[in-house]
């Protein structure tokens, strides 16, 4: 989870830099903040519904799929070029 968090935040700034206008930057800000806001509440369900030791490792799991998923959809918004 770890090495995906670095490397989400890393594609988040690059893609920050590349955004030419403030209502870009503040939309990108705007969309992180509400995808971390799912994850965080997400992902915590699979203990809460279920309960058990399994469950935790199911919400460890959960965080770290969504966050590599995360930084890779970000490596691809800044690849394409779209904020510019």
């Amino acid at each position: 989870f770890a090495a995906w968090d670095v490397l989400l935040n890393e594609d988040y700034r690059a893609v920050m830099e590349s955004l030419d206008t403030d209502q870009q930057k503040t939309q990108l800000r705007d969309a992180q903040r509400l995808w971390n806001k799912f994850v965080q509440s997400y992902c915590p369900l699979s203990h809460a519904f279920k309960g058990g030791t399994v469950s935790l490792i199911s919400g460890d799991f959960c965080m770290l799929e969504r966050t590599a998923r995360q930084a890779l959809s970000l490596r691809q918004l800044g690849a394409s070029g779209e904020g510019n």
